[in-house]
């Protein structure tokens, strides 16, 4: 755990915050490079129920209880990746999709939610 904490001490509720606001400027899509600050975070909280793999993407989730067990749970998940070099891993808790597949995909969703949605036309 003091492999985690010693560069800083996680921030989930910034971190949780970025996300919102790159969401919201992105319109419902956004990546995060596994190789960043950003992953250690991202990994402890989908750990902890924050996000959950569907289609080899990540959807936010509402996590049903969450106890500060939880996140020690998560935060020693993400601590034993650490390899022989003092490296953590946070590609070895999330899985990853090259970043041209990804950007793909977020020019597709980006284009539709660009068109707006027609109203059910029903019988009447």
């Amino acid at each position: 755990m003091d492999r985690v904490t010693l560069v800083c001490i996680p921030d989930f509720g910034l971190t949780a915050s970025l996300i919102i606001m790159n969401l919201k400027e992105y319109r419902t899509t956004l990546t995060i490079d596994l190789n960043s600050e950003d992953a250690e975070n991202f990994v402890m909280m989908t750990v902890m129920g924050f996000f959950r793999e569907v289609d080899r993407r990540y959807q936010t989730v509402v996590p049903t209880s969450l106890e500060p067990l939880h996140v020690r749970q998560a935060i020693l998940k993400y601590a034993k990746t650490e390899d022989k070099e003092f490296i953590l891993h946070p590609e070895y808790l999330a899985k990853a999709i090259p970043v041209a597949e990804a950007k793909t995909h977020q020019i597709r969703i980006r284009a539709l939610n660009a068109f707006p949605h027609q109203p059910h036309l029903g019988r009447a």
